[in-house]
């Protein structure tokens, strides 16, 4: 055990900070889980090794540290797959948009070479990253389940905060795009799918976009503020 680990305890419970609290604090200043509930349930009346200063006991007097920030404060275990189950979750969702803008032009007879090029690749891209993305965001959901902190690690935060801003954009610019191509209806100017799109083919690809990239938008802010991790 660190002795910076018991003293933090102890005045963080003397200033009325709960185990969950004082948990979630020492897990985002880099220290191991395990670590920080092994401490939490020990017996503080004991005297404990003494151990190098580190980032923790100057949080707590917020004074300033020269300290490195442990690797693990960025990269934990769980860190990384969060970042791996983000990852697949993009090349799900940008290979389902491909396929589906494919298959609905195809359906109304409208030429794109783009999208005749890709959806090949597409549909392998969704086959591997769709399994992958589900296999780890249940897997990571049930973690969570069992310690609440796994939604404040920063590796998680830090995608979910990407995730927001990138699907937002894509939402706000598909809407920006389908009201210009109304506006330009009739215009040769006017041509994002194809060759002379119709009104109905248009409105199928603005709901395509915004049903991925508004669902996983409204998801990830419904969760992120429910568990007050942003």
């Amino acid at each position: 055990m660190h002795t910076q680990l018991f003293d933090y305890v102890t005045q963080a419970r003397d200033k009325g900070l709960s185990d969950t609290v004082i948990k979630s604090n020492l897990v985002l200043a880099g220290w191991d889980a395990d670590l920080a509930e092994a401490v939490l349930t020990a017996d503080l009346s004991l005297p404990a090794p003494v151990a190098p200063v580190t980032a923790v006991s100057n949080q707590l007097s917020g004074a300033p540290s020269n300290q490195p920030i442990a690797v693990v404060s960025n990269f934990t275990t769980r860190g990384l797959e969060y970042i791996i189950m983000f990852i697949a979750l993009a090349v799900a969702a940008v290979s389902l948009g491909l396929v589906l803008h494919s298959l609905v032009d195809t359906m109304m007879g409208v030429t794109n070479d783009f999208y005749e090029g890709v959806v090949s690749f597409s549909t392998a891209a969704l086959v591997v990253g769709l399994p992958i993305f589900l296999l780890l965001f249940l897997r990571l959901k049930k973690a969570e389940l069992g310690d609440s902190s796994l939604v404040s690690d920063p590796s998680r935060k830090r995608a979910v905060q990407l995730t927001l801003i990138v699907t937002f954009v894509v939402g706000i610019w598909k809407v920006i795009s389908y009201i210009y191509s109304l506006l330009n209806a009739g215009t040769s100017s006017v041509n994002d799918y194809g060759t002379n799109p119709s009104f109905s083919g248009n409105l199928i690809h603005t709901l395509i976009t915004l049903a991925i990239a508004g669902g996983i938008f409204a998801y990830y802010w419904r969760d992120s503020h429910k568990e007050g991790s942003l």
